[in-house]
């Protein structure tokens, strides 16, 4: 008896011990979704899915909600760590320094929040590096690109397409503009220039006028346009590269994986999107007379 005893002591004292890589079961993660749109459930459920019943998740909907409601319900709530799914719940929550935050479905936030060490997240852009090669890959006759960008808005993005196009040796033609204004001229200038027009998610570029703009300039001038989201693809551009919520979630988890194994909030770097969704208008294909590459259009949606 005396020996049972003393095993069980034994046994009693080991730490349990999680699989390497995985959250605490005890965790509780409180996420703020900024409304109930089909992408932001879909990161919402890739990020559930990542962490699996580890961790105990609860979930709010800021736009049925009160107002005020945020504060008070982290407070109950006293959650291990925040998602915060969407612009406005990013910013409901970016003064919480006492919960580690991390995000997913708000645009271009890396530079906001590169000094703050309680948040991280992923931001809502296929990393450039991979849409440049998606694009290559696409129209492979295309070699020189052209993008007007605001460098306020997405100046990060800008230098880091342009530092992969100088390791593939493609010629890129950037140029900043401050006001939506300027967009047209830009791009009138470099109209002889480029093979393809790279529209980027930058706020000053795109409006409606500019869209509508860039619409009838493609079909004028015979050169597609890549785009950031496919409701643009629908509406003239030869083909969108956008993320995939998803996807984007599941990154967010693993995020959310490592901070709640103690990892620090600001030693995890924001993230662009990993995983690209590609769609490809074929209308706009047969009128401009170019065929997109069987491999890539093999992996896109089709937008007759």
């Amino acid at each position: 008896m005396l020996r049972i005893f003393t095993l069980l002591l034994i046994l009693l004292s080991v730490p349990v011990l999680t699989a390497p890589g995985h959250a605490e079961e005890s965790a509780t993660i409180l996420a703020i979704q900024s409304l109930r749109a089909k992408p932001y459930n879909a990161a919402f459920e890739g990020f559930a899915a990542l962490l699996g019943s580890q961790v105990q998740t609860r979930r709010m909907i800021l736009s049925e909600l009160p107002e005020d409601i945020v504060a008070e319900r982290i407070d109950m709530t006293g959650p291990d760590l925040v998602l915060a799914i969407g612009t406005d719940a990013l910013s409901r929550v970016k003064n919480r320094t006492d919960v580690p935050v991390v995000y997913v479905m708000v645009l271009d936030s890396a530079a906001a929040f590169s000094g703050q060490g309680h948040i991280t997240g992923v931001n809502m852009i296929v990393k450039p590096e991979k849409q440049l090669a998606i694009i290559l890959d696409a129209l492979p006759g295309s070699q020189r690109i052209g993008l007007v960008y605001d460098p306020e808005q997405s100046g990060r993005i800008a230098a880091e397409i342009r530092a992969a196009a100088a390791r593939k040796g493609v010629e890129l033609r950037a140029r900043p503009v401050f006001r939506a204004e300027n967009v047209s001229s830009a791009v009138m200038v470099m109209k002889s220039e480029i093979d393809v027009f790279w529209m980027l998610p930058d706020l000053t570029v795109v409006t409606p006028d500019t869209v509508n703009f860039l619409i009838l300039w493609t079909m004028e001038s015979g050169r597609p346009i890549v785009t950031f989201a496919d409701k643009y693809a629908k509406q003239g551009a030869l083909m969108s590269i956008g993320v995939d919520p998803y996807g984007m979630g599941r990154q967010a988890g693993k995020m959310a994986e490592k901070i709640l194994a103690g990892t620090d909030p600001g030693a995890i770097p924001c993230e662009d999107a990993e995983k690209a969704d590609i769609a490809i208008n074929m209308k706009v294909s047969e009128k401009l007379g170019i065929s997109v590459d069987e491999k890539i259009a093999k992996q896109a949606r089709i937008i007759e």
